[in-house]
């Protein structure tokens, strides 16, 4: 938030606004996923002619047959994953008052179960849209070792 120019009310000032975090987790779901793998073998084969003569002058001709490799099938494996869903809601109210002045919600999916992990995800995924509405759902997309994760987690 200092980042976008506000600061945390100094001792006897009074603030524009609290914020409240609300977060959670759901407990494990399992999903079924199916993946396809290719399968290699022989698609077909080259056949070369050679001719020439042997030792007593007679026409000889050899026949060499060179095998085609390729993708001749697929085989499907069906697996099961586990996933959680994650949530973030961030609230500014006034001070008594349970009214939002602006309010963002963040969620995600995924195999982590660690909010450790993860928070720094809903919260770098939250940061453009603080103190104002969109008016509609956004999707976000952030990079692992990106550079807005790198700031929140105090690495860059």
């Amino acid at each position: 938030m200092q980042g976008q120019g506000w600061r945390q009310a100094r001792a006897g000032e009074e603030p524009d606004f609290e914020l409240v975090v609300n977060y959670g987790i759901s407990g494990p779901e399992e999903y079924e996923y199916t993946t396809s793998s290719p399968v290699y073998g022989v698609v077909g084969e080259t056949t070369n002619y050679n001719a020439g003569y042997d030792a007593f002058g007679n026409l000889e001709q050899v026949e060499t047959k060179t095998p085609e490799y390729g993708i001749t099938h697929y085989t499907s494996e069906t697996n099961v994953g586990v996933r959680y869903h994650r949530r973030m809601v961030l609230v500014a109210r006034r001070s008594g008052d349970e009214t939002p002045v602006w309010q963002v919600k963040t969620r995600s999916s995924g195999s982590s179960h660690d909010l450790r992990r993860v928070f720094p995800y809903l919260v770098a995924a939250a940061r453009p849209y603080l103190g104002r509405s969109t008016g509609q759902e956004v999707q976000v997309t952030l990079l692992e070792d990106g550079e807005e994760i790198a700031e929140i987690r105090g690495e860059s």
